[in-house]
């Protein structure tokens, strides 16, 4: 994700009036459905069965909204993120040509401030963490930023599928998928816990500091083998390419030219929607017989990313007639670092046992309208904190760390 401002040109922070107001709402937009999607991770809705979730919701409300969850919103608002990302390299690379100099130090600066900031939220915070992904690729996009146009393309599409004959390859193989990692998590959950028998609801639920902090030390293991089993990395790279595609042609108007913008959106659905009914359908990405596997990667290769892009072209094409209905969510936009951290500390407070220890008490119809107030206090924030400083704090502090400088007040 590329919480921060665009930049252009100049070694300089971007300034106000340099902002492209589009770019500020779609981080808002992502940031809205990344919420709605970790909800569930918060809520402990992600950590039971289908047998679990029917008993606590019914098993029409609970079976209509994980299929919706997983066909709509898994996997689709870190597409978003990952492909505004590329597009901010994209206008950093100006910065970057006029001042060869300085530029790259720069930008490794500002990655590894990022990096910083993404492995204490997931050491000290919270396990889900994706900034420290994005800074990893973000060093990644280095290697690849002097392609040509078409060889980004393929090279996105390559990495996005590579999946599809990666995960069988491996199976083939014999080649544990997490790479001996989620083996090694469990052993270590295993000797931390003593062998209890509390799940994941039960244990989270506990009021008791030390047992989240048991939990958040094997947190980074199981996140890292995670990533490594479903193929986070070229997912992500190959998003962040297509974006770096994108942003080369920001000067050229590519968010506000129609034809083009309708035929990425019809596509994307065309695609995507089908593509992410078969996802659900079979209950996503875990799958243990080969078959089964071989087809919910390529499912999620043809739908999650071409879906995650049509709701970036419907939204620009929305954008052009209703501007002024959708920026409210610029504000958010603006500070989604500042957001997307604070969204992790709300929920704990929320949920966990060391707050108000709501997590496995909820039905979708409760936890997701909860998200939806979080998310409307956050606008109502944001635009608060914005007509006093021009970044959020982190942002401010993500700045500092990359030039030296405070954001200034208005």
């Amino acid at each position: 994700m590329d919480p921060s401002r665009g930049q252009t040109a100049g070694s300089a922070p971007t300034a106000g009036s340099q902002r492209i107001e589009l770019l500020d709402a779609l981080r808002g937009l992502a940031l809205l459905g990344i919420l709605l999607a970790n909800i569930h991770y918060f809520s402990g809705w992600l950590f039971l069965d289908a047998e679990g979730r029917a008993a606590m919701a019914g098993p029409g409300l609970a079976s209509i909204e994980w299929f919706l969850y997983q066909m709509l919103i898994d996997g689709k608002f870190y597409t978003v993120f990952s492909f505004l990302f590329g597009i901010g390299f994209a206008l950093q690379l100006e910065r970057l040509r006029r001042r060869p100099d300085r530029g790259i130090a720069l930008y490794l600066r500002r990655l590894g401030a990022l990096l910083l900031i993404g492995l204490v939220h997931l050491c000290l915070i919270w396990d889900g963490d994706i900034l420290a992904l994005y800074a990893l690729c973000g060093l990644l996009l280095l290697g690849v930023r002097d392609l040509g146009d078409r060889q980004l393309l393929w090279g996105a599409g390559l990495l996005i599928a590579s999946p599809i004959l990666g995960w069988p390859l491996l199976r083939w193989l014999g080649i544990e998928p997490s790479f001996g990692l989620e083996p090694l998590a469990y052993a270590m959950w295993g000797e931390l816990t003593a062998g209890s028998s509390l799940g994941p609801v039960a244990w989270l639920a506990q009021p008791d500091w030390d047992a989240l902090w048991v939990w958040m030390q094997t947190g980074p293991v199981f996140r890292a083998a995670y990533l490594i089993e479903s193929w986070r990395l070229p997912k992500v790279l190959g998003v962040m390419m297509l974006g770096l595609w994108a942003g080369r042609r920001l000067d050229r108007g590519l968010l506000t030219v129609r034809p083009l913008l309708k035929r990425i959106a019809l596509i994307g659905l065309g695609l995507g929607l089908p593509a992410n009914a078969v996802y659900a359908a079979i209950g996503g990405l875990h799958q243990e017989q080969m078959l089964t596997g071989i087809l919910a990667q390529t499912v999620y290769a043809l739908g999650v990313v071409p879906l995650g892009l049509a709701y970036v072209a419907l939204f620009a094409i929305a954008w052009q007639r209703r501007e002024k209905r959708l920026a409210w969510l610029a504000a958010p936009g603006r500070m989604a670092l500042s957001n997307y951290l604070a969204q992790s500390v709300i929920c704990i407070a929320l949920f966990y046992g060391v707050g108000l220890g709501l997590i496995g008490q909820l039905d979708p119809s409760q936890f997701l309208l909860i998200a939806l107030a979080i998310f409307a206090l956050q606008v109502a924030y944001s635009r608060h904190w914005l007509s006093r400083f021009r970044q959020g704090p982190m942002e401010a502090l993500w700045r500092w760390a990359t030039y030296g400088s405070r954001a200034t007040q208005r």
